[in-house]
C-alpha cells in the first residue's frame, strides 16, 4: 500500500535525522527545539512558530540566553526531512523566504543535505552519504563545522554567511525594479509613472504573501470572480 510505504520511508528519514542530531551533539545542549508547544522564548516566537507550522521542519537548533529573567532564543539551523530533491527545494524556498536562519540540514533518501538557506535553492547542496554517518566512524569533514560546539564559535559563521545580494529581500528588490521597467517600457501611458507601477506591484506581492502563508486560499481567489461574493455591492458592466 503506497500510503504505508510513504509513511515508513518518512519514519526512516526521521530516525536518521535523530541520529544526526545525536552525532552533532544538539541533544546534549540547551538549544534544540523539537516543537513550538512549550517554547517560552520572548524573541523570535513568530519565526519558530512559522518554522513548525508552515515550513514543517523537524526541529530547530539555536542559542538560548536569559537577561533580567527574560528568555531569548536565536535560531541558527533548521533540520527537516524530504522524500526527494523537489521536496528539499520546497523546504529551502520557504526557509529562504523567511530570511532568518542561515543553515538548513535536510534528510533525503540519497543522503544528508547541507544547504545555505540565506541564498536561493538554485545552489547545489553539500550531500553526505548515509554510509558515512555510521556512529562507529569519524564524523565526516562536511559536518565538523555543524557540531553544537562549533556553531557556538563565531569562526564558523564565515563559512555560512552569504553575500547580501542573495538574501530574499535583495532578490525581491531586483525583481521589482526589473518588473517596473518592463511594465513602463511596454505601456507608453505608464512611461513616467514609476511610483504608480510600484504601488500596483506592491499590492500583487501582498496578495501573493497572503496566499503563500495560507492566510487566503486559491478557492477564495477564484471566488473573487463572482461579484455575488461582495454583499451589498453592485457593479455595472462598465465599472
Amino acid at each position: 500500500m503506497p500510503p504505508a510505504a510513504t509513511s515508513s520511508a518518512r519514519d526512516d528519514l526521521l530516525r536518521r535525522l535523530e541520529a544526526v542530531i545525536g552525532l552533532l551533539g544538539y541533544d546534549r545542549v540547551n538549544g534544540l527545539v523539537r516543537r513550538f508547544a512549550g517554547f517560552r522564548s520572548c524573541t523570535n516566537r513568530h519565526v519558530v512558530r512559522q518554522a513548525f507550522d508552515t515550513i514543517r521542519i523537524h526541529s530547530v537548533f539555536g542559542f538560548k540566553s536569559s537577561r533580567h529573567g527574560v528568555e531569548k532564543f536565536s535560531p541558527v539551523l533548521y533540520l527537516a526531512a524530504a522524500g526527494d530533491e523537489a521536496g528539499a527545494n520546497d523546504v529551502h524556498r520557504l526557509v529562504w523566504s523567511q530570511g532568518v536562519v542561515p543553515i538548513l540540514v535536510v534528510a533525503t533518501p540519497n543522503g544528508l543535505q547541507i544547504r545555505r538557506s540565506l541564498g536561493p535553492s538554485t545552489a547545489r547542496p553539500v550531500v553526505v552519504a548515509w554510509d558515512k554517518l555510521d556512529s562507529t566512524r569519524a564524523l565526516p569533514v562536511e559536518l565538523t563545522s555543524l557540531t553544537a560546539v562549533a556553531l557556538s564559535s563565531s569562526v564558523v559563521w564565515r563559512d555560512f554567511v552569504t553575500d547580501r545580494s542573495n538574501r530574499v529581500d535583495a532578490a525581491l528588490l531586483k525583481a521589482i525594479e526589473a518588473l517596473n521597467e518592463a511594465v513602463r517600457r511596454k505601456n507608453a501611458a505608464l512611461r513616467d509613472q514609476a511610483t504608480l507601477v510600484n504601488a500596483l506591484i506592491g499590492r500583487f506581492i501582498y496578495f501573493f504573501v497572503l496566499l503563500d502563508r495560507k492566510i487566503i486560499t486559491r478557492s477564495w481567489i477564484a471566488g473573487l470572480r463572482d461579484l455575488r461574493n461582495f454583499p451589498g455591492r453592485r457593479l455595472s458592466a462598465h465599472s
